[in-house]
């Protein structure tokens, strides 16, 4: 019996959901089987999956979705995706961070094999997410630090010849034509370098090597994009949602990915804080005459606030200091380690912004963020 591993099956077809369901069940996996996107992340709020194996076509969604919404929302869990595209569909999957791809139909031997190497993905994850905990509260122990520079020349000495594999093969993919007899072989290779380059991914944000790929970010999409990732939860949750974005965009260079996972974890701890549902708000703007200069690289007038409010449960005065600290948490059922606001709070500060929390116990907090920004050229003339 493989105790603890679960399975999430995800696809609109019955008949290949009840094969599957039989197929596992009889390896002692615990399954649960559901037919759409939405069904999936219900599924993803309930329970934590080991392993997820999702069609390529979800109706109006695709598993490539699914993957990226498992990836910013439990990314400890392994995605397959199965489908009938061949070996270009194949590549696909696996250039969009499936841990692998299964041809439909589904081959009993194939999943085994599928699902062993799965298993130490999974494996990998989890030990580096635990890693990556410790981490955090341990911050300065030299033995961690070994532990970090070590993954970081294993993802350096790996990286290194895996790049021009890959772009070998991409370029022997754009020149032979369909049906030529070395595509096979340049797939093959594509799609192999591609899953070591995901494993090479996980070593480095271990390791934190890679600067901040900081690039030009529109705002206002920024907060678009990320409410799409938690939006089914809130309404779920009973959680109506007001939106607020100017009309001119608003830039700040950054990184999108990380951004992004700062402002999930808060549009997350609002969520917690009202579990009888309420009314949860976000704010853009730029600064105004009078704001104050809380960013110390920018002039005042070139700063943006991004707020953050819900009507949930509050944080009572005494706590308000401390909520930023790592592992520190008010709430009295944990979901987590309670890294949240720590981790929001880093991220910020790596971008040269900072975070601000006011509260009324029992009525509601609001996060206000500042970040340095440059103001659209309208606002010039």
């Amino acid at each position: 019996m493989r105790a603890g591993e679960s399975i999430l099956i995800v696809d609109p077809n019955a008949a290949t959901r009840a094969r599957l369901q039989r197929l596992l069940a009889d390896r002692g996996y615990t399954v649960l089987q559901v037919d759409s996107f939405d069904a999936a992340l219900t599924a993803l709020d309930r329970d934590a999956w080991s392993f997820v194996i999702a069609a390529w076509a979800l109706g109006e969604r695709s598993g490539l979705e699914l993957v990226q919404a498992f990836q910013a929302l439990a990314p400890e869990s392994v995605v397959i995706i199965a489908g009938d595209g061949g070996q270009e569909t194949a590549l696909a999957a696996l250039r969009g961070g499936a841990a692998d791809y299964l041809p439909m139909p589904i081959d009993a031997t194939e999943l085994a094999a599928a699902l062993e190497r799965a298993a130490r993905i999974h494996a990998l994850a989890t030990q580096l997410a635990q890693a990556r905990a410790a981490q955090a509260s341990i911050a300065q122990c030299a033995g961690l630090a070994a532990q970090s520079r070590l993954a970081a020349t294993l993802a350096h000495e790996i990286n290194n010849p895996l790049t021009p594999i890959i772009g070998m093969a991409e370029i022997l993919l754009e020149e032979l034509p369909p049906g030529h007899p070395s595509r096979t072989c340049a797939t093959a290779i594509s799609a192999a370098a591609w899953r070591i380059s995901n494993v090479v991914r996980s070593l480095s944000d271990f390791a934190q090597t890679d600067y901040p790929r900081h690039t030009p970010l529109d705002l206002g999409a920024l907060i678009r994009d990320t409410l799409l990732l938690t939006e089914h939860h809130l309404r779920e949750q009973a959680i109506g949602i007001q939106v607020a974005l100017p009309t001119d965009s608003l830039f700040v260079m950054g990184d999108a990915a990380r951004l992004k996972q700062a402002l999930l974890a808060l549009l997350d701890n609002a969520r917690d804080a009202m579990p009888n549902g309420g009314m949860l708000s976000i704010g853009l703007r730029a600064a105004n005459t009078g704001d104050e200069q809380l960013c110390p690289c920018v002039a005042a007038n070139e700063q943006a606030f991004i707020t953050i409010s819900d009507t949930g449960c509050g944080i009572a005065a005494q706590h308000l200091r401390s909520v930023f600290e790592p592992f520190y948490s008010t709430k009295q059922q944990r979901v987590g380690v309670g890294m949240g606001l720590a981790v929001a709070n880093s991220i910020l500060q790596e971008h040269a912004g900072a975070i601000t929390v006011t509260s009324v116990d029992g009525q509601g907090s609001t996060f206000r963020i500042v970040l340095p920004c440059k103001h659209p050229a309208s606002d010039d003339g």
